[in-house]
């Protein structure tokens, strides 16, 4: 019987938490909330190499399969908020079918309400090249992914030095999703022994980085991402080999239900935030911060009827594509404890 990590929702819920504060706070109350995004890749790296490993070990990788089960995750919630977004007018067409298609990272074009879907387009590029490239490795994935993390920050690099913009394009953020993988990797083949302090500690910093880290400037984008990435990284393995009160917040059941559903209010939330924004009036302080809790409360109740809806009937789906394999139990040595891991709990990371 397979069970969820539910501190991996936690931390989900930290991540989104940050974003939405950020957002509906017109960046006042974290500097750098938006780095929430940064958690959210790490996690995507390190769950589904640990699935193609555990599918791995089970008898061999479905690629078939694990295009579908994403492609059931992610699509119908997506399409839903670009639906919304037009109905709402807060979009264009040009821009609605880039999100669409995953190029909202690319084109250059006013995205409006779907600015977020940047991160979606990283996410869907990194699951169609990662489980061919996790198959064609072999034992050298370990060495690919760490050279490839540092072309990744070498590029940035350059790229920032000549002016170029980096921020939303895959090439220069896949070393966030890269880490993840990197930490998978070892968790399956040596799982570290860390001390009881690390998962306090990472966290600390991660929630320290949200709220005081300016995260537009050429230190934070050259290596500041890829470090932020190994913390989390650490903080992701310190919950799994420990517990700690750090668990125990994780596990808390209002964090819960906020990483459950942290897809949808990221995909959703910004649409709502500007068809209440219309209605903030310029100069009043009181009305635009009413506005604004307006949206984030919208947003909360149009991530829960899909979670209980549009989500519910993907999951359902997505069950007849399952992938060989108990969980996560075949990647721990025996005797250790390891908590299975079901795939519901691998969400992408917005």
């Amino acid at each position: 019987m397979t069970q969820k990590i539910p501190e991996l929702d936690g931390l989900r819920a930290i991540a989104i938490l940050a974003v939405l504060v950020t957002h509906f706070s017109r960046q006042t109350v974290l500097i750098g909330g938006y780095l929430g995004v940064d958690l959210f890749f790490v996690l995507s790296g390190f769950l589904i190499t640990s699935l193609l490993i555990s599918e791995e070990r089970a008898g061999g990788v479905a690629l078939g399969n694990f295009y579908v089960r994403r492609a059931l995750r992610i699509l119908p919630p997506m399409l839903a908020a670009v639906a919304l977004a037009l109905a709402l007018g807060a979009v264009a067409i040009p821009a609605a079918l880039a999100a669409i298609f995953f190029a909202a990272n690319i084109v250059d074009i006013p995205m409006g309400a779907l600015v977020p879907m940047w991160s979606l387009s990283v996410e869907e590029h990194f699951y169609a090249l990662w489980p061919l490239l996790f198959i064609l490795l072999g034992r050298h994935r370990p060495r690919f992914v760490a050279y490839a993390i540092l072309a990744v920050v070498a590029l940035r690099v350059y790229l920032l030095s000549m002016k170029i913009g980096i921020y939303e394009q895959t090439y220069a953020r896949a070393d966030s999703l890269l880490v993840g993988c990197g930490a998978a990797l070892l968790f399956a083949t040596r799982p570290p022994k860390l001390a009881k302090w690390v998962a306090p500690t990472t966290l600390a910093a991660v929630l320290a980085t949200f709220t005081f880290m300016p995260w537009r400037n050429f230190l934070m984008m050259s290596f500041g991402f890829t470090i932020l990435a190994f913390v989390c990284a650490a903080l992701i393995l310190g919950v799994l080999t420990n517990t700690t009160f750090v668990n125990r917040l994780l596990m808390w059941k209002p964090m819960q239900y906020v990483g459950q559903r942290s897809y949808g209010l990221y995909v959703y939330h910004a649409p709502l935030f500007i068809l209440f924004q219309r209605f903030a009036v310029e100069g009043d302080a009181a009305n635009r911060a009413a506005m604004s809790a307006a949206g984030a409360v919208a947003s909360f109740v149009v991530a829960e009827i899909s979670y209980r809806t549009i989500e519910a009937w993907a999951r359902k789906w997505s069950a007849r594509f399952r992938a060989r394999r108990g969980g996560f139990p075949s990647l721990a040595p025996q005797g250790e404890g390891w908590r299975p891991e079901h795939e519901s709990n691998v969400r992408p990371a917005p």
